[in-house]
């Protein structure tokens, strides 16, 4: 079967299975979705790549797929990309790979086009035909000079992670009326939406972290899109942290992509802000309403402007925890 649409704005968080997995073929975007302790799965086969971008991929859980993949811009955390041989025609550009086993795993020895990525502190950027191929960018290109392009193994230069840490002095609850979950620390004094954009993780345990978007806060709560309300997290006492996975100013990852078809970031601000695209799911904001005018240098290596993803309106998923 197949599904036309696009999965955009969720967050999948750790679900008992720890795999979401779509047996029919999909035909739209991945677009703006935070995975966390949760891996994405793609089972089926088809010509038409899915086009994968602005999302984070967080803490060890990757996107696998056999059908064609074009993973633009995003940000992968203790994570990766599994390619197996039927996407043998997928492309990944613009990527941050950080603290990562295998950062990119090949089925076999295919030729993916691999450009201007990030790979920092990863254990194999590319692990190819049940092979690891080490952490040095530059050998790696020289060993695929016409397929591994222009990749960095430089700092990520994002914001961080235990931005905040402290525990919920209440019991997290629904807002049905705006549909929001609320978070409380009485302890704390924040700024009104300060946090905005950053992601609270919500795990009460050390190990490991579930993340969700905030999308608000007041001086002593953090409020996320829709119902989360679960036993297992946000509870009085539990423990808690604020992560920012976007860019710092003088990030290296800052105008160093190369062009590509995505026209915003995960905040849905314009791409490029300036001249050159941003490597990751964030683009730094400089100030500019509509897109710059990109530059092609080198030139640009897009997907086939025939390619047809039947985008429609609707999400598959829209707001909220899958």
């Amino acid at each position: 079967m197949d599904m036309t649409g696009s999965i955009n704005k969720n967050s999948f968080n750790g679900n008992t299975e720890r795999t979401f997995q779509i047996n029919g073929i999909l035909k739209g975007r991945i677009n703006s979705n935070i995975f966390s302790q949760n891996s994405f799965f793609l089972n089926a086969t088809d010509n038409e790549p899915v086009i994968v971008s602005n999302n984070y991929f967080l803490y060890g859980w990757n996107i696998s797929s056999n059908q064609h993949l074009c993973v633009f811009n995003n940000t992968f955390y203790k994570s990766g990309v599994n390619i197996y041989n039927s996407s043998y025609k997928s492309i990944i550009k613009n990527n941050i790979f950080a603290n990562s086993n295998n950062a990119i795993y090949e089925e076999g020895e295919l030729t993916l086009q691999i450009a201007h990525n990030n790979f920092y502190n990863t254990t194999n950027i590319l692990h190819r035909n049940n092979q690891g191929m080490g952490t040095d960018s530059f050998f790696i290109e020289m060993l695929l000079p016409d397929t591994f392009i222009s990749n960095k193994d430089t700092e990520t230069g994002i914001i961080g992670e235990d931005l905040v840490t402290g525990i919920w002095t209440e019991n997290l609850f629904y807002d049905i009326e705006n549909n929001i979950t609320i978070f409380t620390d009485s302890n704390k004094n924040w700024e009104n939406n300060k946090w905005i954009v950053a992601m609270i993780n919500v795990s009460n345990s050390e190990t490991t972290r579930l993340h969700y978007l905030i999308i608000g806060n007041t001086a002593k709560q953090i409020k996320v899109k829709g119902n989360v309300v679960s036993s297992n997290i946000g509870q009085q006492d539990h423990l808690y942290s604020i992560d920012d996975y976007r860019l710092l100013a003088v990030s290296q990852n800052v105008d160093a992509g190369t062009t590509t078809n995505i026209v915003n970031d995960f905040e849905e601000q314009w791409r490029p802000q300036g001249g050159y695209f941003d490597i990751g799911a964030d683009e730094f904001f400089k100030g500019e309403m509509i897109p710059g005018i990109a530059h092609v240098d080198p030139p640009a290596q897009n997907i086939s402007t025939k390619a047809r993803f039947n985008l429609v309106d609707t999400d598959l998923f829209p707001y909220g925890r899958v």
